[in-house]
Parts: C-alpha cells; sequence; structure tokens
C-alpha cells in the first residue's frame, strides 16, 4: 500500500536516509538500497534544524528524474517544531515544492518535493503558497437602515 501511494513500482531502487529505530516500510517488489543512485529517496528530519543536513544526503542519493520525499513526525509527535507548513515552508526556502503528501505510519508523514521554477512561480501569482498570507475579503458595505414607520395617531 505504501510503495503505491509513494509511487514506487517493482524495480526501482529506494534509498532511505536517517530511518529512526522502529520505522517499518515496506516498497513491496522495490530494492532498498543503503547508498545510490535510487529512483525514489525517503529521508528523515524529526526537527526544523536538521532539514537541510537531510537534503543534502538525500541529493547524493537521487537519479535524475527521481522522486525525494522528506519525512517528519506527524504534530505532537516526538517534540517537533516541524508540521506539514512549516516543512513546505522550509522546503521551499531550498528551491522545493511540496506536490504530494502521505502518512508513513502513526507518527511519520512525508512529502514528496521537486523543483519546479513555474510551479512556484504559478502558486506565487495566484497567493497560494504554503503560509502565503491570505487577502482579506473586501468588507461589505452596511445594509441601510430601515424608517420607523409612522406612528398612528390616536383617534
Amino acid at each position: 500500500m505504501l510503495a503505491r501511494k509513494m509511487h514506487v513500482k517493482p524495480g526501482f531502487v529506494v534509498s532511505v536516509v536517517g530511518r529512526p529505530k522502529g520505522v517499518a516500510l515496506d516498497f513491496g517488489g522495490a530494492k532498498e538500497s543503503a547508498k545510490g543512485p535510487a529512483e525514489v529517496v525517503l529521508t528523515f528530519a524529526a526537527r526544523h534544524a536538521e532539514v537541510r543536513a537531510a537534503l543534502a544526503a538525500a541529493a547524493a542519493r537521487i537519479t535524475q528524474g527521481g522522486a525525494l520525499w522528506v519525512a517528519y513526525p506527524k504534530a505532537g509527535q516526538l517534540g517537533t517544531d516541524l508540521d506539514r507548513d512549516v516543512l513546505a515552508r522550509a522546503l521551499q526556502a531550498e528551491g522545493l515544492e511540496p506536490v504530494g503528501q502521505v502518512a508513513l505510519d502513526a507518527v511519520w508523514s512525508a512529502l514528496r518535493v521537486k523543483h519546479d521554477a513555474r510551479l512556484t512561480e504559478e502558486r506565487s501569482a495566484r497567493g497560494a503558497s504554503i503560509g502565503a498570507k491570505k487577502k482579506a475579503a473586501p468588507k461589505k458595505k452596511a445594509a441601510p437602515k430601515k424608517k420607523a414607520a409612522p406612528k398612528k395617531k390616536a383617534a
């Protein structure tokens, strides 16, 4: 199931960087390699400060056109300072755009990323970048006050 979600096909080589103890991954018919090159690279970062090093380690293993996944603890897990949006902004600062997300297990999720200058430009133009502040909706004009009906004179 995980292999399908991560677009891992039988015969692919998968490299996992910095796998924490106790994290079991089933890539189906793919071959897992401790080194590279690999069509799919999954790297782990438990804290914001680890993201840049995780990317550097992964870059050394990925093939041209390969898929890069960056795993992070789900919110509230492992005392992390990462969540999807924080990680996405860190990745965008490195020139990577998040294009997919998958749950690896009860503790870890991962974002699939790629270098795509056109996608970055399109998202920025429409204000769809992760963490971008949305423009406030225009304020509605107050409805005019209704005039009170004239009082009837007593007969």
